[in-house]
């Protein structure tokens, strides 16, 4: 099954859940449409997209960047990725380099074919080596701010990460 979690950094009052096929949106705050969600993520210049095929570190990202204001999407696949792109219209993305269903690259590059030039956060437990190399393609293809992580994180760690791609 693949989940897609979108928390609006405002108003969480309620939840709405939604399922088609297997795959499976939870959304928590102000109900929308295609149409209003649109028109709020114009509103917020800080859209993060993460994809990790871990979930809890999926939800412990999420927690640290609604409290730096971002408006945040977490997938843990490949596919629901590639679909939250285009209604997100992320100004940032970290992606984990080594998941069961795709590579990181490969995301990363299709990701820069969709025209993404913002930020990018880059996370691995593989070793520095692994996040050096994907920095170095990502560079290399034009996003401007590009940092790497190697897991395990810790919150001062992540906070500084979030904090340097999105100055207040």
């Amino acid at each position: 099954m693949e989940i897609a979690i979108s928390v609006m950094h405002r108003g969480i009052d309620r939840a709405n859940i939604a399922t088609r096929n297997i795959k499976s949106a939870i959304s928590f705050g102000m109900p929308r449409t295609a149409q209003n969600y649109h028109e709020y993520d114009a509103m917020n210049p800080k859209r993060l997209l993460i994809i990790d095929d871990e979930p809890g570190f999926g939800e412990f990202v999420r927690q640290v960047a609604l409290a730096l204001d971002y408006e945040v999407t977490v997938t843990t696949h490949g596919q629901a990725f590639q679909k939250c792109y285009a209604e997100v219209q992320p100004t940032l993305i970290i992606l984990d380099m080594i998941m069961p269903d795709i590579d990181g690259n490969e995301l990363l590059l299709w990701a820069l074919q969709q025209g993404y030039t913002s930020d990018l956060i880059i996370t691995t437990g593989y070793g520095a080596d692994y996040a050096r190399d994907a920095k170095t393609l990502a560079e290399f293809m034009g996003l401007r701010t590009v940092t790497t992580l190697v897991k395990p994180i810790t919150l001062p760690q992540l906070r500084a990460a979030l904090n340097r791609q999105n100055p207040p």
